[in-house]
C-alpha cells in the first residue's frame, strides 16, 4: 500500500476536498483494484459530491470483494434514503492536529441521543464545529446553520446546563458519524467563578453511553440543583 498517497487521501477527506480525494483514491485503485479501504473512501467522496450512482456502484464493488464489509453494507442502506438534493458541504471543518487532544476533566467524547435523520447526518463530517444549544430540559447539538444533529444524554445535559448558566463555556466538534450514531468531542474552554473548582467531566471515564446504561457524569453533590439562572430556550 502507498502510505503517503493514502495519508493524502485521508487528509483530503477531512478537509472536504472531495475532488482531490476522488483523484487520489482512483490512483490508489490503479495500483490495487481490490483496495477495499480506497474503494470505501472513493464511494464516500462520490456521495459527498452528489454522485450517488457512482457511490452506490463503488460500494457494490466492495461487496463483491467482501460481502460482509460493514462500511459498504451500512452506507448502501444509507444511500437508499438519499437524493442528490440532500447533499451539501459544510465549511466549518477544522482538521487541526490537536482538535481531539484529551485533557482529564476538561474534555469528553459523547455519543448523542435522538440523532437526526440520515439525510442530515450525511452532511456532517469529522472535525466539523458544532454548537451546544440549551433547551428547557436538555442540550441539543446543532450545526452552523442551526440544523439539529442530536442531543446530549439527560444526565450530562443537566450537569452542563448548570455549568453554562454560571459562566462555563464549551466548544464541540463532530468526532464520528455513522448512519444512526453520532459522537461529539466537547472541550471546556472557560470556567465560571462559581464552580471554578469543579471539573466539567469525570476524570475516570471519557465516554457516555448512547443508551445511558452508564455515565460517569452523574450529579455532583457540590453542584446545586436549583439556584442557577434559567437561560435555556423553550
Amino acid at each position: 500500500m502507498d502510505q503517503p498517497l493514502t495519508a493524502q487521501a485521508i487528509k483530503c477527506a477531512l478537509c472536504q476536498n472531495w475532488k482531490e480525494a476522488i483523484r487520489l483514491n482512483l490512483e490508489l485503485l490503479r495500483q490495487n483494484e481490490e483496495n477495499i479501504e480506497a474503494l470505501n473512501r472513493l464511494a464516500y467522496a462520490y456521495l459527498k459530491t452528489g454522485n450517488l450512482p457512482s457511490s452506490k456502484s463503488t460500494y457494490k464493488k466492495v461487496l463483491k470483494i467482501n460481502k460482509y464489509n460493514p462500511i459498504a453494507i451500512k452506507n448502501l442502506k444509507w444511500l437508499s434514503n438519499l437524493t442528490k438534493h440532500d447533499i451539501h458541504q459544510d465549511p466549518s471543518v477544522s482538521p487541526t492536529p490537536t482538535i481531539f487532544l484529551e485533557e482529564p476533566g476538561k474534555t469528553k467524547i459523547v455519543i448523542l441521543i435522538d440523532p437526526a435523520a440520515a439525510r442530515v447526518l450525511c452532511n456532517i463530517a469529522s472535525a466539523q464545529k458544532v454548537y451546544l444549544v440549551l433547551k428547557k430540559h436538555r442540550i441539543e447539538v446543532r450545526d452552523g446553520q442551526d440544523v439539529y444533529i442530536g442531543a446530549l444524554p439527560d444526565d450530562l445535559s443537566h450537569r452542563l446546563t448548570r455549568f453554562i448558566n454560571t459562566g462555563n463555556t464549551y466548544e464541540a466538534y463532530i468526532k464520528n458519524v455513522e448512519r444512526n450514531n453520532v459522537s461529539v468531542f466537547i472541550r471546556e474552554m472557560k470556567r465560571g467563578k462559581k464552580f471554578g473548582h469543579l471539573p466539567s467531566f469525570s476524570v475516570y471515564n471519557n465516554l457516555t453511553s448512547r443508551t445511558n446504561s452508564f455515565s460517569s457524569d452523574r450529579e455532583d453533590p457540590e453542584v446545586p440543583k436549583g439556584d442557577e439562572t434559567e437561560t435555556a430556550e423553550t
